[in-house]
């Protein structure tokens, strides 16, 4: 596929933006502050100074609204499989991500960024665990704040598999038009997600894939998708899950993984995860560096608005809707 070779921040604000975004946003640490609504943001007085350190903070700094904060939601006094990462655990990642990079070679900005991240001024670097877990749990907030009206399945989709070496040149923009259009035919209107890659060993491929958050869809909707899905050749293209367990379910919708399963699954579940190699952490890093984390948010019917996720009106009047019957 053609190369996505861009600098970001030459095209783009620090926080990320692409210059219609009219909010910033607050720190990152997990202390408790005044909530903001996740769909109505109020202005407030800001001293100047205050005013322009957070014009430098990246949009997925601002922290939830509480009825929709997965720190809140997945506390840290649950098990470690079952809470929402801490910072110390997202610390840990980080450290761990910044040794494999010093190993691969040709990374030295990637993690000197990380090593002098900070709440004040993070890296935004996207194998920076503790900014994905910022970015991560403002999409979660952002996303669990829209399950309450229609009806909302979670749907993974297995869009493509390239060879090891190719993964750099993976334009998300092409990828995501890609996937829009495959929706529509479909007949799905409204989605959030994450675009994610998987490292196969075995065959040595990469596979890049979507978590999404589909609104007010039936039955045909997804045979139709599984049907178009199928022509790309991947076994069991489509996995299709009903919410639950919002919260649980919706941190998982975006993940920054640098490991990979080699075994099969067992009766304990998925196979045990091991770190990726020094080579595949290369790769990784080459494609990651071109991006930003706003360039793997994935909106069909939404768009965002500085820290707000907005459906468009055809989509506002879908969330409006009952739950849909299933036939």
């Amino acid at each position: 596929m053609k190369s996505n070779k861009k600098n970001p921040q030459a095209t783009r604000r620090v926080d990320g933006s692409r210059g219609d975004d009219t909010k910033t946003s607050g720190p990152l640490d997990d202390k408790s502050a005044s909530a903001v609504s996740s769909q109505v943001v109020t202005a407030r007085a800001t001293p100047m100074h205050e005013q322009g350190r957070r014009r430098l903070l990246p949009f997925w700094t601002e922290r939830p609204h509480r009825d929709y904060d997965l720190v809140r939601l997945m506390p840290a006094t649950l098990g470690k499989r079952k809470r929402f990462e801490t910072i110390p655990d997202a610390e840990g990642y980080r450290d761990a991500n910044i040794r494999a990079l010093g190993r691969v070679g040709g990374f030295q900005d990637v993690v000197q960024s990380m090593k002098s991240c900070s709440a004040g001024k993070p890296c935004a670097n996207i194998l920076c665990s503790v900014c994905g877990r910022g970015y991560r749990r403002w999409l979660g907030g952002q996303t669990l704040s829209m399950t309450k009206a229609t009806h909302v399945d979670v749907v993974t989709i297995l869009m493509l598999e390239v060879a090891a070496q190719d993964l750099p040149g993976v334009d998300l923009d092409a990828l995501h038009e890609r996937l829009r259009k495959r929706l529509k035919r479909a007949g799905i209107t409204a989605a959030i997600g994450g675009t994610e890659q998987n490292y196969d060993a075995a065959r040595d491929v990469w596979i890049v894939h979507f978590h999404l958050l589909v609104f007010g869809t039936n039955d045909d909707a997804y045979r139709r998708l599984a049907e178009i899905a199928r022509k790309d050749g991947i076994d069991r293209p489509i996995k299709r899950q009903p919410l639950k367990d919002p919260a649980r379910q919706l941190s998982y919708i975006q993940k920054f993984q640098t490991y990979h399963r080699p075994g099969k699954p067992g009766m304990r579940g998925k196979g045990r995860a091991y770190p990726l190699a020094p080579i595949q952490m290369g790769q990784l890093a080459s494609w990651t560096s071109q991006s930003q984390f706003n360039d793997f948010l994935f909106l069909l019917g939404f768009r965002r608005l500085g820290s707000r996720i907005v459906p468009t009106p055809a989509t506002d009047a879908l969330l409006r809707k009952p739950r849909l019957r299933r036939h």
